[in-house]
């Protein structure tokens, strides 16, 4: 999938993007509620497939606000994920960092409009949408599921 084209329908939609020299990747700026993120687009040469990657949507302080933080917010992200159709949280065991991750399953085939634009606003919906409870989980100590039932009471005002 030729990166280029692929600018070139992510600025009909309102994104501006630029191509990372040393990868095949178009780096994306994403507004969110909480301040703009960086969004990775990166087209998979092995199966055509467009990875839509969040990196660093959360990254766990080193030390952590308490022992029990790094589990809260893994079922914090469980749960979201089960709410979700796309896309994912991904939590690194290794290193902390919490990233969102979508994958169009392309075949090489260039996205549609409608497409790329449903895969963009995913991102964003969950993005925005689960970034207050995992403040509130990491540092505020809170129950995952009761900062899930405050975003159902948010939503159903």
């Amino acid at each position: 999938m030729p990166l280029d084209a692929l600018a070139a329908l992510l600025a009909t939609l309102g994104y501006s993007a630029t191509r990372d020299a040393r990868a095949a990747l178009l780096r994306v700026r994403l507004p969110l509620a909480h301040g703009a993120a960086e969004l990775l687009l990166i087209a998979d040469a092995e199966d055509g497939d467009l990875l839509c990657l969040l990196p660093d949507w959360l990254v766990l302080p080193s030390p952590l606000p308490d022992e029990n933080a790094r589990g809260r917010l893994a079922e914090l992200l469980l749960a979201a994920n089960f709410e979700l159709a796309l896309p994912a949280f991904e939590l690194d065991p290794h290193g902390g960092e919490v990233r969102l991750r979508l994958t169009l399953p392309l075949a090489g085939a260039p996205p549609g409009e409608a497409q790329l634009a449903r895969a963009l606003a995913a991102v964003r919906h969950a993005a925005e949408r689960y970034w207050p409870a995992a403040q509130k989980v990491l540092w505020a100590g809170a129950d995952p599921q009761a900062a899930l039932a405050e975003l159902q009471v948010a939503v159903q005002r």
